[in-house]
């Protein structure tokens, strides 16, 4: 139902990486997350990361959300801005950027699926789901009839 586009314009080190992933977990618990499908892909400089939810959010909400994740501040200030306008189509990430130089065009930046750090992810939010789910079938134990 919602798609949120995280730009990332750093490459994840172990701090940053467990940083994304611990706000992957806390909209879970805080917002009641549920997660169709997360894809990283590489840029040039970082990452960008579609989270695919189940979840309907309003658009003031995918912006709050996506700096949440660390999504690029200025990327996330122009798409409020937008919202603030009504423009429905706020949520700008370009899989391939181009420049003009000396007349030519060239590729800029594109995007390349990294595999590992998708299967990465969603394993850590799958784990997170199991710990859920165990938890809440505990509680519906201890409950007396």
């Amino acid at each position: 139902m919602t798609l949120l586009m995280v730009d990332i314009d750093k490459k994840f080190n172990k701090k940053t990486l467990k940083e994304f992933i611990t706000g992957l977990k806390s909209l879970m618990y805080v917002s009641f997350f549920r997660y169709k499908k997360i894809e990283v892909f590489d840029t040039i400089k970082g990452y960008h990361i579609y989270i695919d939810l189940n979840n309907f959010l309003s658009d003031f909400e995918i912006c709050f959300y996506q700096l949440y994740l660390l999504s690029d501040r200025n990327r996330e200030l122009f798409n409020f801005r937008r919202v603030l306008n009504n423009d429905k189509n706020f949520n700008v990430l370009f899989q391939k950027k181009f420049k003009v130089k000396n007349g030519n065009v060239e590729l800029k930046s594109y995007e390349v699926k990294n595999e590992k750090l998708t299967n990465l992810i969603n394993e850590e939010i799958e784990k997170e789901v199991k710990k859920i789910s165990q938890e809440a079938l505990n509680r519906l134990a201890e409950l007396e009839y």
